[in-house]
């Protein structure tokens, strides 16, 4: 933040009452512009204020500049070479919810690691490995596909899969991802047209993992079945593993059309705006 005196700062807000749309826009562009710093002095006028379109426009200043710092971080994210999971999904939930205490749910899910890896015995195969992990998640646990609302935006954060325990199946593979990476099973998301599965693949065989059907195995006619149900041309795509930004951008574009099918076209517009924020070339 450029060097501003505490007094300069609430001066510029002061600002905020004039009528003139012009001056209002100036000052509303300006402190958005000096950034998260001057978030603190914006909480303190904004508790202060007993006009309220001032504090609805403090308030408004304030969720625009913490949208911008979690899209410059989700950009940095994006940019790495071995980008986690988990981070990715925990900034995509802080754009929604700025103010919400991320480790909390992070500490949930190591505790669901922990959980799980007391399970293990040398010696299981991969099938008994997996068939372990989906008893952990999907019956000890009890996370379950919302099959009754899947157009709830809730589906597809962090807070809200781990408060209800509900998901769509690109956030419950999330989910079964960051989990098989602590635990050193390796399994990958496979990103197909309205639906997610995973995949275990080595030189010996190759398991497909439905995570919206409780972790239920699969093999690979079966997921040629299901395209050719869908309408969906075969290609090879369908049968490899995808990045984890990919994942991200497909999570982001399920949260889209969840917001179109609740006709919210301002949230519809502010997912499409995220998604070309970044894709964007450097």
């Amino acid at each position: 933040m450029e060097d501003m005196r505490d007094s300069e700062l609430k001066a510029l807000i002061s600002l905020l009452e004039d009528e003139d749309p012009e001056v209002k826009g100036h000052v509303h562009g300006r402190l958005i512009s000096l950034g998260h710093e001057v978030i603190p002095t914006l909480e303190s006028v904004w508790e202060g204020e007993e006009n309220l379109v001032v504090q609805a426009a403090i308030e408004e200043i304030i969720y625009l500049i913490q949208s911008e710092n979690a899209i410059e971080r989700l950009r940095a994210w994006m940019r790495e070479d071995h980008p986690q999971l988990l981070d990715g999904w925990a900034i995509f939930t802080s754009f929604q919810y700025p103010e919400l205490e991320i480790d909390q749910f992070k500490s949930h899910i190591a505790r669901l690691v922990n959980r799980t890896w007391l399970e293990l015995r040398s010696g299981m195969s991969m099938t008994e490995k997996i068939m372990m992990l989906n008893r952990m998640l999907f019956i000890r646990e009890r996370f379950r596909a919302n099959r009754k609302n899947l157009s709830d935006p809730q589906n597809f954060f962090l807070n809200g899969l781990i408060e209800t325990k509900k998901g769509a199946p690109i956030s419950l593979g999330i989910l079964y991802l960051i989990l098989c990476k602590e635990l050193e099973i390796p399994v990958h998301g496979i990103i197909l047209p309205g639906y997610f599965v995973l995949l275990h693949r080595n030189e010996k065989e190759e398991i497909f993992i439905d995570v919206f059907n409780k972790g239920s195995l699969f093999v690979r006619e079966e997921l040629t079945r299901f395209l050719k149900e869908m309408n969906v041309a075969e290609e090879e795509k369908y049968y490899q593993p995808s990045s984890n930004q990919h994942i991200i951008i497909e999570l982001i574009r399920a949260l889209m059309l969840s917001f179109r099918q609740r006709r919210q076209p301002e949230k519809v517009a502010e997912m499409e705006k995220l998604i070309d924020r970044l894709m964007e070339e450097e």
